[in-house]
């Protein structure tokens, strides 16, 4: 979920799972926005890799996406992509980049952040708490 800075109202919202496929090595996130995007982005990954890279292009037949028939025209996403960077303890960062064109043109929308754990639940010893930077 985003909210834009020193907005109430929730921005963007996506739901989606990363998957690995240690058999195949083979890493994949997909996802799907409420406004009718459904993304299959997909890479290659080790297990002691500690960079992960996923992408997927509109033309593809596997690592694709797919949209709503009114943004074929007003909105569409041509190409996604997301770094994982997994080389230090308790934190991660990424950088995702989508590709679309509308009727303005094409344009890259950048998100990146760094995940940081800040504390663990004393019980389980797992994550309880989360801060982005």
């Amino acid at each position: 979920m985003a909210w834009r800075l020193e907005e109430p109202d929730l921005f963007h919202v996506e739901i989606g799972y990363w998957n690995w496929d240690a058999e195949h090595e083979l890493v994949m996130r997909g996802l799907l926005t409420p406004r009718g995007i459904a993304v299959l982005a997909g890479g290659t990954a080790k297990p002691d890799d500690t960079i992960i890279r996923v992408a997927a292009a509109s033309e593809s037949d596997t690592f694709g996406i797919l949209s709503n028939p009114r943004l074929l025209d007003t909105a569409r996403t041509t190409r996604f992509e997301v770094t994982l960077d997994l080389s230090e303890p308790d934190r991660f960062s990424y950088d995702e980049k989508t590709y679309m064109y509308n009727v303005g043109g094409s344009f890259c929308h950048e998100d990146r952040n760094t995940l940081m754990l800040v504390s663990r639940s004393p019980e389980s010893g797992r994550a309880a708490g989360i801060v982005a930077h």
